[in-house]
């Protein structure tokens, strides 16, 4: 278990901050195509996209793989990513969800989760959903990697797993 000190927020005084190195990744594995199914991809907007089930010792992931008319700007392709643990707790993992998106789409997609106006609120059962796209079509978010373990960290950050050769 690594430990580090962190000054409290307010200045006055500090704590120290135990916490567990992250797991080791288990890459997903493809388990089977289940066929076209229709999905709502944006309001009053339907359409047909094959869907497949990977998983790993923590997650089942549900894919569906649109070749075109993606609702960001109307052009080509884009993912939606369905991801609910084994386990069926509601542990939501940023790291996890990251390696879930690379093994899925590989390292240079990228992914966002919505949280939608009530009125259009999906909330199955601790089932979460990412929606990902090719480089250069989501022109937001940070223009460079800054990635900092515990060590470096200004507040509280778990290890990185120890990497095995």
């Amino acid at each position: 278990m690594a430990k580090k000190s962190f000054t409290l927020p307010d200045g006055k005084g500090t704590y120290t901050h135990k916490e567990k190195p992250s797991h080791s990744w288990q890459c997903l594995k493809h388990i089977k195509s289940t066929g076209i199914k229709q999905f709502d991809v944006a309001p009053d907007r339907q359409l047909m996209a094959p869907e497949e089930q990977w998983r790993n010792k923590l997650y089942h992931v549900d894919v569906s793989r649109f070749a075109t008319r993606n609702f960001i700007n109307g052009g080509g392709a884009f993912v939606r990513i369905g991801i609910m643990r084994i386990d069926q707790s509601a542990i939501h993992d940023f790291r996890d969800y990251q390696e879930i998106k690379n093994d899925v789409c590989g390292p240079d997609w990228e992914a966002i989760e919505l949280y939608p106006a009530e009125s259009r609120l999906v909330d199955p059962s601790n089932y979460f959903m990412l929606w990902a796209f090719p480089p250069g079509v989501l022109n937001f978010g940070m223009s460079e990697r800054h990635v900092r373990d515990l060590k470096e960290a200004n507040s509280p950050q778990r290890p990185f797993p120890n990497k095995s050769s």
